[in-house]
Formats: C-alpha cells, sequence, structure tokens
C-alpha cells in the first residue's frame, strides 16, 4: 500500500509539473499543490535514504554542489545585509532542484522511463488540443472572451495577446513534448507534430519559437540520419519563416517595452558589478532598479545574485546531460534518451529569454532528463508508443 501511495504522488507530481504552469493555480491558503507535493516527495526521500542508508553517489554529489552554490548566495546576501523577504522570495523556487533525490528514486527501470515519455506526451497533447478548442471556441462565438479572461488573468499564469490568444507559463511543456514525437516518423507523430506546433504558433511567443526552431535544427543537422533531407528542410523552413515573418509580427504587436526591459536589466546588472560580485554575485534578494525580484533573463539574475559560481553550476549540469546522452546512445538507447538531451536543450535555450532554468517549471524538465540519462547509461530500453 505504500509503495502503491509513493507511485500515485509520483504519478500527480509528474503531471502536476507538466499541466499546472507555475503551480499558483491550485492552493489552499498559502500553500499550493506543488508545495505540497514537494514537501511529501522530499519527505519521502529522506525517509528512504535514512531507512536504507544508501543514496546514489551520482545524485548525491549533485546534491552537495547545488546546496554549496545555495550557501554561498545565501551568505552574500548576510553579508549584504538584503532582505529576508525578497531573500526568501528567491530561494523559494530554487530549492526544487531537491526533489531529484525522489525522481532518482523512481525513475529505475525501463517501465518508470516509459511512463515519464507518456506523461510528457499526452501533458503536451493536452495542452495543445485544449489551447485549440479554445481559440476555436472564440472564433465560432462559443466563448465569451470577457469572462475567460476575467477568471484566467488573475492567476499570473496567463497574458493574453489582445483577442488573438494567450500565453501560458506551462506551455513550456507543450514545447518540450514535441521532442518526444520526432524521434519515430509514423502518420499519427506526424499529425500530433502538426498539432502542437500549430499551437506553439498561435501563442505567438517569440521565445518559444525561436528556442524550437534552433533545437529542431540541431536536430536535422547533427542527429537525423539523412542529411540531404535535413538540409532541404531547412533552407524550406527558412524560407516560409521569412514569408510568414510580416504577417506573425502584426498579430504579435509592439514587443519594444518587454525588448527595452530586457535592455536596461542587462545594462543595470552590469553596471553593478564588482571583482567581488563578479565570483559569487550580490546574493538572494538583490535584484536591480527595473526588476528588483525575478529578471526575464534566468542567466542574468543567476549571475547578478550568484555570480559566475551560479553561472558554472548549471554549465556543470549541461555538460553532464550531454556526457550522459552520449554514454546512453553507446548503450543502444540513442531513440530513448534523445528525447530528454533536446528537451533539456530547449530549456536552456529558452532560459535566454525567460526565466525557466531557475523556476520549477523549466528546472523539473533538466532534473527529469538528469535521471532519466543516467538510468539509459546503463539500462536497455525499448521506446514506448
Amino acid at each position: 500500500m505504500k509503495s502503491k501511495l509513493i507511485y500515485f504522488i509520483f504519478f500527480i507530481t509528474l503531471y502536476e509539473l507538466a499541466l499546472m504552469g507555475s503551480g499558483q493555480m491550485l492552493k489552499a491558503g498559502p500553500l499550493t499543490l506543488r508545495m505540497f507535493l514537494f514537501i511529501s516527495i522530499v519527505s519521502v526521500s529522506v525517509v528512504v535514504v535514512l531507512l536504507s542508508k544508501k543514496i546514489e553517489k551520482y545524485f548525491l554529489v549533485l546534491t552537495l554542489l547545488y546546496s554549496v552554490v545555495l550557501s554561498v548566495g545565501i551568505l552574500v546576501a548576510v553579508i549584504n545585509h538584503n532582505p529576508l523577504s525578497m531573500v526568501m522570495e528567491d530561494l523559494k523556487p530554487l530549492i526544487y532542484f531537491f526533489s531529484i533525490l525522489f525522481f532518482s528514486l523512481m525513475i529505475k527501470d525501463a517501465v518508470a522511463i516509459n511512463m515519464v515519455s507518456r506523461v510528457m506526451r499526452n501533458s503536451a497533447i493536452i495542452l495543445a488540443v485544449g489551447y485549440l478548442c479554445f481559440l476555436a471556441g472564440l472564433a465560432a462565438g462559443l466563448i465569451n472572451f470577457d469572462v475567460v479572461y476575467g477568471l484566467l488573468d488573475s492567476t499570473g499564469e496567463f497574458f493574453f495577446r489582445g483577442t488573438s490568444g494567450f500565453f501560458y507559463k506551462g506551455f513550456l511543456y507543450m514545447c518540450t513534448g514535441v521532442f518526444f514525437f520526432i524521434n519515430k516518423f509514423s502518420v499519427r507523430n506526424t499529425f500530433i507534430l502538426v498539432l502542437l506546433v500549430t499551437a506553439i504558433v498561435l501563442t505567438f511567443t517569440r521565445g518559444f519559437l525561436l528556442s524550437l526552431v534552433l533545437v529542431v535544427i540541431i536536430y536535422l543537422l547533427i542527429f537525423y540520419k539523412q542529411k540531404i533531407v535535413s538540409f532541404v528542410i531547412v533552407i524550406s523552413g527558412a524560407v516560409l519563416g521569412y514569408l510568414y515573418f510580416g504577417v506573425y509580427a502584426d498579430v504579435l504587436g509592439d514587443k519594444s517595452d518587454s525588448d527595452n526591459i530586457r535592455v536596461m536589466e542587462i545594462a543595470q546588472v552590469k553596471s553593478a558589478i564588482d571583482p567581488f560580485s563578479f565570483f559569487v554575485g550580490h546574493g538572494f534578494g538583490n535584484g536591480v532598479d527595473v526588476r528588483p525580484d525575478h529578471m526575464e533573463i534566468s542567466y542574468l539574475e543567476i549571475f547578478h545574485k550568484q555570480g559566475v559560481i551560479g553561472l558554472f553550476f548549471w554549465i556543470f549540469i549541461l555538460g553532464a546531460i550531454f556526457f550522459s546522452y552520449n554514454k546512453a546512445r553507446h548503450n543502444g538507447n540513442k531513440e530513448a534518451a534523445l528525447p530528454y538531451l533536446l528537451a533539456s536543450v530547449f530549456v536552456f535555450l529558452q532560459s535566454f529569454t525567460n526565466p525557466y532554468l531557475n523556476n520549477p517549471i523549466g528546472m523539473s524538465v533538466v532534473i527529469i532528463a538528469i535521471v532519466a540519462l543516467r538510468r539509459l547509461e546503463i539500462i536497455k530500453i525499448g521506446v514506448a508508443r
């Protein structure tokens, strides 16, 4: 019964991460469902480790490294007398990395990896179908835009593009889901890919589209076997993209304000650099004038608050992901491993324009990929369809 309960928590945790955006929509008082699940999975991890007195060295090292990096940020915050409330606000999303211990306990074999892959695929389809149904209902006059806007805008999870559509924080999983369908050609997978890409395009989110295009180009030019076909697809896509850009830009509207904020963030972070902060940052709870709390660019916030030490940690994580993928490929698991690698690369690219890597939404993709790829270094697996 206990093992079934833990497995159920694991299952719910995966779908909550994939479908519920930043996790703020389901809450009871100050406690959200994501917080409750995080407390539950960390508690389970601690109990299991204490009872078994065993923890895998690989994940222990990653956890200890991350703890050191966080501790440096906290120590610098104390030295700089940063406001405690702001420090806690910064730490709240960052501690989600410690869920890696739970995922390392649950993702142990081929069955678990295939189950996680199914969740990734199913979640992407649910998000895409739900969004396209909304747009269709809106176009047919079956949905009252003002009512929907009033319900969703207050959540802080949705950002509307006039009446043309909206951006939802959880759409990141709609994008990463794409990579779990490109590893095998079939009519079904092609149909689903068209569905997903259509939904992504209609979110009118530049960052998503740019990151998706870059990862697909990487896939076609490096991982796809038919190089000539890849070249033709890339060129054709570039031509179509150029022709479509004008129409897309008109719907997207003027984005100069958001662009200017990012430029101001970069300038203010640059002006705040000193020899000490370059290495260890200004500590958690220390922002800039234009963004006193969280910045749009993940790497900018990491550098400002944790210095190059913080950036080096995530560079190390990206390197570890590529290393594990290479070993998994040599173990005969290329088809199973590639979606996790590409999904991680997408999150790292997307974090140049939006705060995903230092947030549970994007961090969870990376954590799951770390564990899944580590397992694929050793076990043999067939890809679930």
